[in-house]
């Protein structure tokens, strides 16, 4: 466990991906690209990172907002637009239960 526990940082999410081969760290966009992730398992490990309030950048070990992570690359437009859009139906389904009172 410890050998995993400095990709997980303090959020205790996935950050990224480790290439034991190379013992190079990809962001999970990249491993995706690479095709080491499926996109659909790619897409819920950065809409998990997202929920925490930041994606992870675990080459450069940062946090960052979704929007700061596409314009680094760390995700790609089309992952980005999907994250930012599954965040605007939470939170507006969210908004919607508190102001029924549920």
């Amino acid at each position: 466990m410890e050998s995993i526990q400095k990709y997980l940082g303090a959020t205790n999410c996935i950050a990224g991906v480790r290439v034991e081969s190379t013992k190079k760290v990809l962001s999970i966009y990249e491993a995706k690209t690479r095709g080491l992730l499926t996109p659909g398992t790619s897409l819920v490990l950065l809409e998990a990172q997202a929920a925490t309030g930041f994606v992870i950048d675990p080459v450069n070990n940062k946090k960052l907002s979704v929007e700061e992570a596409a314009a680094q690359g760390v995700v790609g437009n089309e992952p980005c637009k999907r994250i930012l859009l599954s965040r605007i139906m939470e939170f507006g389904f969210l908004k919607r239960k508190l102001q029924q009172g549920a």
